[in-house]
């Protein structure tokens, strides 16, 4: 398992990964366990074979072996998700990670190693850009976000605002219950951190009625709010401030003022 070396690449030094410590840390880290050859793993009773770039593991395993505290490892594994530098698969037992691009990073047959490499750290194919014009992250992002759209919870859009919608009955307890709802339809494919709703006490009620009123909230303008949440990678914790590592968005925050919901659907938080 630790014989032999792995590839790092200079221009690491001027990706997006280079300012996000805790992330490289962990992509180093699955790079340097990932698995290098066929290999066969016993888990919970079953033969699972492995491909190259592949690593079972856990995030508190993870957490432990980066010594990064356990949110930070989640929102580092999060970050690399979205980049598309990893992908996971979450089982009852185990989580199987996959270095998306191992065979750019890693290819044994390439001994010359004279590939073009991109910011994103991989190497630029025959149909790639390979002029002198600097190739940006804006293209990949962009790429991202149409993926990310195809991932709209329910496909609602943002709601029309210029003008009040009716709450038809809406209620804070609707709001917790589809606010949780959501969590649990992202987290089937990405790392979540945004927490759920455990307790409906009385102040959220008073502030969450307050936003239905002044907001004119009603279940398909709420579900646009949560979706808006989840695609920002400030408000999802994917990239947060400099100094807030483990911030994200909760309940509490977005209910607190009808100013905070307004810059959430004008994409104010993006």
């Amino acid at each position: 398992m630790y014989d032999g070396y792995v590839r790092l690449y200079r221009k690491t030094l001027k990706s997006d990964i280079w300012q996000n410590p805790n992330a490289y840390r962990v992509f180093e880290y699955l790079l340097l366990r990932a698995m290098f050859r066929p290999h066969k793993y016993f888990a919970g009773g079953k033969c699972i074979d492995l491909v190259p770039g592949q690593f079972i593991s856990s995030t508190r395993v993870i957490a432990k072996e980066c010594r990064l505290g356990h949110q930070a490892t989640r929102t580092a594994l999060a970050y690399l998700k979205l980049t598309q530098r990893i992908t996971q698969h979450v089982t009852h037992n185990f989580t199987t990670y996959t270095i998306t691009k191992w065979d750019y990073y890693q290819n044994p047959d390439d001994s010359n190693n004279t590939e073009d490499i991109t910011e994103d750290n991989t190497p630029v194919t025959h149909h790639q850009h390979t002029g002198n014009t600097p190739v940006t992250r804006e293209v990949e992002f962009k790429q991202l976000r149409t993926k990310e759209e195809d991932r709209d919870w329910c496909g609602l859009p943002l709601p029309d605002l210029s003008g009040p919608q009716p709450s038809n009955g809406f209620s804070p307890e609707d709001m917790a219950r589809l606010w949780n709802e959501a969590i649990d339809f992202f987290s089937t494919d990405q790392v979540v951190t945004i927490p759920k709703v455990q307790k409906l006490h009385a102040d959220r009620k008073k502030k969450a009625m307050c936003r239905i009123k002044d907001c004119h909230i009603d279940e398909p303008k709420w579900r646009a709010i949560i979706n808006a949440i989840h695609k920002s990678q400030f408000l999802s914790g994917v990239n947060p401030s400099r100094g807030h590592a483990d911030w994200r968005a909760t309940f509490d925050f977005v209910i607190r003022s009808e100013a905070v919901i307004t810059k959430i659907l004008e994409g104010g938080y993006q």
